[in-house]
């Protein structure tokens, strides 16, 4: 599985495809050519690695490297929405079609590149993928527009000292109620499918127990070897 990288008090969220190769060696997004390219997009935009928060639609690099099937995406849909519910980021920039469609209700990308769309009370930025941009170097002028466009929204927000990463128990669990309506999803854990929910969250994982209704914290890497071992299995 590849998760996140960034900050996830970030307001500006990114949010691609899917892993590539790389990724999927690594366990990091876009750590190959084409977040090499991402970051520098950043860079010459003014946003620091700190500003942002970086994930794909779905969680794991689908085989040869293909499209999404619209069952992965579902099957991410739990970790992925419940994120964006607990930290409520205002702008979300959604790179290549995969996201577009996801995000944005099955529109093309096509249709949605350069607007802001205003959505679950924040905005979405639709842009090309920097893996598109490699392949067509034509559109970098075009995804520039975009990316000046994010910067300024991103510049344009009050500053606040809100977003504080829970640091107390009480706390956490008063922040992880959010994430209740996402309980009855039946989704594979360490105790087989549909008993427990995990919601990645930095480095460590919130689990919500159905049955009895209880809260949980632990390291994902904990998490993330269960799985492995359930699966091997």
């Amino acid at each position: 599985m590849v998760f996140a990288r960034g900050n996830l008090r970030a307001k500006l969220w990114i949010i691609g495809d899917a892993p590539g190769a790389d990724e999927d060696a690594q366990g990091v997004p876009f750590s190959g050519k084409a977040g090499q390219l991402l970051d520098k997009i950043l860079e010459a935009a003014g946003v620091g690695q700190d500003e942002v928060f970086i994930a794909n639609t779905v969680l794991c690099r689908p085989p040869g490297n293909r499209v999404p099937t619209n069952d992965e995406i579902a099957a991410c849909a739990v970790h992925r929405n419940a994120l964006l519910d607990l930290w409520q980021p205002p702008l979300v920039v959604l790179l290549g079609a995969t996201a577009a469609r996801t995000f944005l209700a099955g529109n093309r990308l096509a249709d949605l590149r350069g607007q802001r769309v205003e959505r679950d009370e924040r905005a979405y930025y639709p842009t090309f993928h920097p893996a598109y941009l490699l392949r067509d170097p034509s559109k970098k002028a075009l995804a520039w527009q975009d990316w000046q466009k994010v910067r300024d929204a991103l510049r344009g927000l009050p500053l606040d000292d809100s977003g504080e990463h829970v640091e107390q128990a009480d706390e956490a669990v008063e922040a992880a109620r959010s994430l209740v309506p996402y309980a009855g999803q039946s989704v594979m854990t360490p105790e087989g499918t549909g008993r427990l929910m995990q919601v990645f969250v930095e480095r460590c994982a919130v689990v919500l127990d159905i049955r009895p209704a209880k809260v949980t914290f632990f390291p994902t890497r904990v998490l993330a070897e269960l799985l492995l071992r359930q699966e091997a299995v």
